[in-house]
């Protein structure tokens, strides 16, 4: 069973109160990935034999990480829900292809329980990744083409 501080919890039923202004949503779109992640995707994963306690470290480790290779243009999120490295000659970097291993393992749970592909799953992904991803973020859209957010 997972546990959720109730300072998150208090925090998720102020922020979905109608009448709360779409911005509130967009400024700490974060924790509600983290949340729903915990709500979601960890119970899914747990059932496969990894704890949601290590998914969840791994997560929490890898984010800012992530956001700081974003935010430098290393790498963007490709229409596929995968990170993708946006020059050829770009060394590997461990965090983006352990985040792109879990991000698989996460689409191949979702797929098998909605009976979708992984490949469907992804870029079903990229889509909601496009709508919260920051500006300055690159992203690619359907046709394969590159553009800054």
């Amino acid at each position: 069973m997972i546990r959720i501080d109730e300072e998150i919890k208090a925090e998720i039923i102020n922020r979905i109160l109608p009448g709360e202004e779409r911005y509130c949503f967009m400024k700490n779109y974060k924790r509600y990935i983290v949340v729903l992640f915990c709500f979601v995707l960890i119970p899914i994963l747990a059932t496969a034999g990894e704890s949601s306690e290590e998914i969840e470290e791994r997560m929490k480790s890898r984010l800012s990480a992530i956001e700081r290779l974003k935010n430098k243009g290393i790498v963007g999120e490709a229409n596929s829900g995968y990170l993708k490295y946006l020059s050829t000659s770009q060394k590997k970097i461990k965090v983006v292809e352990a985040e792109n291993a879990d991000r698989k393992k996460i689409y191949t749970f979702i797929a098998k329980k909605v009976g979708a592909t992984v490949d469907l799953v992804g870029k079903r992904r990229a889509k909601k990744i496009t709508e919260i991803a920051d500006p300055g973020h690159w992203l690619q859209d359907s046709s394969g083409r590159w553009y800054k957010k």
